[in-house]
């Protein structure tokens, strides 16, 4: 909801009297813009108490002329007593935002407007859950100046965005300069699905950054990401119980070499001075000890390349085993003896049956890093994160995957229209196209996808047979016209299951659907209950979509008649 009123775009200066309302409270409105963006005059005779929570993007209460005379002022929840005015509404809601007051736990996402600019750092002082997330960022989550102000967080959760190589920028901040111990209450740190991840500052954070009360750490989904924190940092997680990592292909160690600077003693100078400083770096290196006194749980799932836990000399009393995957665990010795022996013997597995993977990575391993035995027997592949702009999948993909039965897309990015292009199957003679054992198709949270099958021909005969395909489910497609809009025709003999939610701009399925036998209902909701059938499958799409738009229609006629 963006305005209380809608306006009719046109000018209008008729006057709107709410003759006796008392009260009026707007909360948690996070897309409200205004009470009306009209010149209406709108007359409040009897208002007295006006509450505005929570709602970031209004900047102006009307934008016509309003008489309040009861009116002394707004607040900015139902339980302050204090009341703000600047002489009238338009002008306290224009300064809302100097006043008001965010919750402990703020998702970014939902106020993207306070993550830009430096307000941010006075209103989220007392933040103690911190949710960065949805593309609400690009190279850094979070910045050198909104960090100083974060003294009583506890919680950071930084997840899904496909542009992030940086956590904390730290640039500007020095610890000479006063910035020094900041997140000292952080004890929680959680970063999922950053494929572009590469370190977690971009600026050595020894003083700057407090981690001593840090007690876990869960990486999820950084494909890019080598190593977690430098050695010097290591020294300040004496607090640390748990560790998971999971899904991070390039991970080498968790921590990068120990090498400790210390000036070496005596007045020599040049060469002599240069080579007494080397040895001392070194010899700290080999000797130092890491100690984790606190550390209880270790997860580490699908790190191919991790190899050891830490340069050094380990030590973690209270640590048994080291978790590999659901129930399993295992140990050898110390920590980085069960880390080194965890993948020395990793190998292609020509078994793999199910894979979920970035784009990313997928792009990078195929073709020549992965030989084909590897991926001989996969039956489901999900493939995430992709970046769009380029092929989503290359020309011998199913030419490959023989035996595939289950195909998923999902957190596709803007620029991702279409799923796939007709021509990836074209090792099928006599114009039909096969996909032969694919038996699931699900494609979801796609924001500007528009068709699923792009064909690259106007050839009125061509025919794509599904011969397998028992289940289709289509979700969260805002911009989904149809299944395809060329002329191929489509066979799906063994179609059973068609979801389509969220889809409000789907027209028709395909300009010419041969066969669908098995299909008696289209589910529109959760439930299997919900579900619409008009003879057709594109019958039933033309319906649903003629639906939608009349709803649409009737709700604005009915909000218009209240109003009046």
């Amino acid at each position: 909801m963006t305005e209380i009123v809608a306006s009719d775009g046109e000018h209008n200066e008729d006057e709107i009297i709410f003759c006796k309302l008392k009260y009026l409270e707007l909360s948690g409105l996070s897309s409200l813009t205004s009470f009306c963006t009209g010149n209406q005059v709108f007359n409040f005779p009897s208002l007295e108490i006006v509450i505005v929570e929570s709602c970031f993007r209004m900047k102006k209460f009307s934008g016509g002329f309003l008489i309040t005379p009861k009116l002394r002022g707004i607040r900015l929840n139902k339980y302050a007593d204090k009341e703000h005015w600047e002489g009238n509404l338009n002008e306290t809601i224009a300064c809302q935002l100097t006043n008001i007051q965010v919750g402990r736990h703020f998702k970014v996402s939902e106020f993207p407007e306070l993550w830009i600019g430096k307000i941010q750092g006075k209103l989220l002082h007392n933040v103690e859950s911190l949710t960065v997330d949805t593309r609400t960022f690009t190279s850094n989550a979070i910045s050198a100046h909104l960090l100083q102000f974060l003294n009583e967080l506890r919680q950071i959760n930084v997840t899904d965005s496909d542009s992030l190589e940086v956590v904390f920028d730290l640039e500007g901040l020095s610890s000479d300069n006063g910035h020094v111990g900041l997140l000292p209450r952080l004890s929680e740190l959680k970063l999922m699905n950053l494929p572009m991840l590469r370190q977690l500052w971009n600026k050595h954070p020894q003083g700057i950054l407090d981690f001593k009360n840090l007690r876990l750490l869960q990486i999820e989904n950084c494909s890019s990401l080598k190593y977690i924190f430098t050695g010097s940092m290591a020294l300040c997680l004496s607090q640390l119980q748990e560790m998971s990592i999971y899904d991070c292909p390039s991970m080498k160690t968790f921590f990068s070499t120990l090498l400790r600077e210390q000036k070496p003693k005596g007045n020599g100078e040049g060469g002599s001075k240069d080579k007494t400083r080397k040895s001392s770096m070194s010899l700290l290196a080999i000797s130092y000890t890491l100690k984790f006194p606190s550390l209880e749980q270790v997860t580490v799932v699908e790190c191919p390349n991790l190899r050891i836990f830490s340069p050094g000399v380990l030590s973690a009393a209270k640590l048994e085993s080291v978790k590999v995957k659901w129930g399993k665990f295992h140990w050898e010795r110390d920590l980085n003896a069960t880390i080194e022996h965890l993948y020395e013997k990793a190998v292609a597995i020509p078994s793999l049956e199910e894979l979920k993977v970035e784009w990313k990575t997928m792009k990078d391993m195929w073709p020549e890093k992965f030989q084909s035995v590897f991926l001989s027997g996969l039956k489901g592949i999900e493939l995430t994160c992709y970046p769009g702009g380029c092929e989503l999948l290359p020309t011998d993909f199913f030419q490959i995957l023989i035996n595939l039965e289950k195909l998923v897309l999902r957190d596709a990015s803007f620029e991702a229209k279409h799923f796939m292009k007709q021509t990836l199957v074209s090792n099928i003679p006599n114009h039909v196209r096969s996909l032969v054992q694919l038996r699931r198709m699900k494609v979801e949270k796609c924001e500007m996808m528009q068709e699923i099958v792009a064909s690259e021909t106007d050839d009125e005969e061509e025919q794509i047979c599904f011969s397998q395909l028992q289940y289709l489910e289509l979700h969260d497609l805002p911009r989904l016209t149809s299944f395809c809009s060329a002329n191929p025709a489509f066979n799906f003999p063994s179609l059973e299951d068609v979801i389509i939610r969220a889809c409000p701009n789907m027209k028709i399925f395909a300009k010419e659907v041969l066969s669908t036998p098995k299909v008696w209902r289209v589910q529109t909701g959760k439930h299997k209950y919900e579900w619409e059938w008009e003879g057709s499958l594109n019958n039933t799409i033309e319906a649903l979509f003629a639906h939608t738009n009349a709803e649409e229609i009737g709700e604005a006629s009915v909000h218009m008649r209240e109003l009046q």
